[in-house]
């Protein structure tokens, strides 16, 4: 524990500043969607997205749902990007 402070304490306070997609699951109780409230802060560019009715195990519960999450964000961050 006291080896894994060390190393992170250097990120302590920096933003994570590339495109990031963060896919929770509505029925989740190890990881709530109510901890994400506050990560725009910290991640600007975040997009969100919720699977309703799923658990913990979202890979497993809804593979097409998240796999459909992935596609579409990517698809999007490839068209804006090219726009540059």
């Amino acid at each position: 524990m006291e080896r894994n402070w060390e190393w992170n304490k250097k990120t302590a306070g920096l933003k994570v500043l590339c495109p990031c997609l963060m896919v929770t699951a509505e029925l989740d109780m190890t990881l709530p969607p109510s901890m994400t409230k506050h990560m725009h802060d910290w991640i600007p560019d975040l997009t969100l997205k919720q699977v309703d009715g799923a658990g913990h195990w979202l890979l497993q519960e809804a593979p097409s749902t998240v796999n459909s999450f992935i596609l579409d964000w990517l698809s999007q961050k490839i068209s804006s990007q090219s726009k540059i």
